[in-house]
């Protein structure tokens, strides 16, 4: 019985990486035989062009990591790469499309799949095939939904479905309820639940945590503020301030799950405080 054959299409100057995620997930899950991706299966000794032809003739599905820049991409001339039929990215999904190959798009920061008039005419099908959402927020839901959608073609796996755990500062979190807020903050005194309008300037407002300090005078509140910043840039995660002379009020909100409160916000505020407290020593 052949065995079921999982071809990668993606762009490497989209979403390389979601693409490398996602191989090493369905190996994971069928085996390292089961999937084509060519960095990895193609060798410089190789006549690449037949590897990747071979690969889509034994392809039982056709994995499309589809993100941002998938359709937008240009040559040097800011022709788009998809509207040629020479594409390798036209080319896989054309002839998965002729050969009836199953395409499972997996779209990567897109909402949908790509209207018909968007598409070159050889490959406007792909836009009637329903896409499965991957983001940092449903991440095992979007894998298991690409296992189950390959298992329903052929693959079959010798054990349970599930997941390595990973270090979650790596995904961002999510965001925290507001009963569940206000009950950690308790451990944050001066710390207040406020509404945040983005500067995009969002028809429903977001969340913020926010807290004044009072510091004397503007060296010391300058002080603060660099020693606060030092540490906002070590986690990545910045907040909107303000400086009036002697105080400075800090605002903290995810921006990336559209100005929510979450564990990092936390952190920081909790960060300001035992800085804060450090110095009120010398200061106060």
């Amino acid at each position: 019985m052949k065995r079921p054959l999982a071809f990668i299409s993606y762009r490497r100057n989209d979403e390389g990486v979601s693409a490398r995620f996602i191989k090493s997930e369905v190996e994971r899950e069928f085996g390292k035989e089961s999937v084509f991706m060519d960095l990895d299966n193609i060798r410089t000794s190789n006549n690449w062009q037949d590897l990747i032809n071979q690969s889509l003739e034994a392809a039982t599905v056709l994995i499309a990591i589809i993100g941002p820049k998938w359709l937008q991409l240009t040559d040097e001339h800011y022709r788009r790469r998809i509207d040629f039929q020479d594409d390798w990215v036209n080319i896989e999904i054309s002839t998965a499309l002729k050969k009836d190959i199953p395409i499972i798009p997996v779209l990567v920061g897109r909402e949908s799949i790509f209207p018909e008039a968007a598409l070159p005419e050889n490959i406007r099908g792909l836009a009637q095939i329903q896409g499965i959402k991957l983001s940092a927020l449903n991440w095992r839901d979007s894998l298991a939904s690409i296992v189950t959608a390959m298992k329903a073609n052929g693959f079959s796996s010798s054990y349970e479905f599930s997941f390595p755990e990973i270090d979650e500062n790596l995904l961002m979190p999510l965001p925290l309820p507001v009963d569940v807020l206000n009950q950690k903050l308790k451990a944050l005194p001066g710390w207040k639940i406020v509404e945040y309008y983005s500067r995009e300037q969002q028809p429903k407002a977001g969340l913020a945590i926010e807290k004044v300090y009072r510091l004397g005078n503007f060296k010391n509140a300058f002080d603060f503020m660099q020693k606060v910043a030092k540490k906002v840039n070590e986690l990545n995660h910045h907040p909107e301030w303000e400086n009036v002379w002697g105080t400075v009020r800090i605002r903290f909100s995810t921006w990336d799950i559209s100005h929510q409160v979450t564990r990092l916000d936390l952190d920081l505020a909790k960060a300001c405080d035992d800085l804060y407290n450090v110095l009120k020593n010398y200061i106060l």
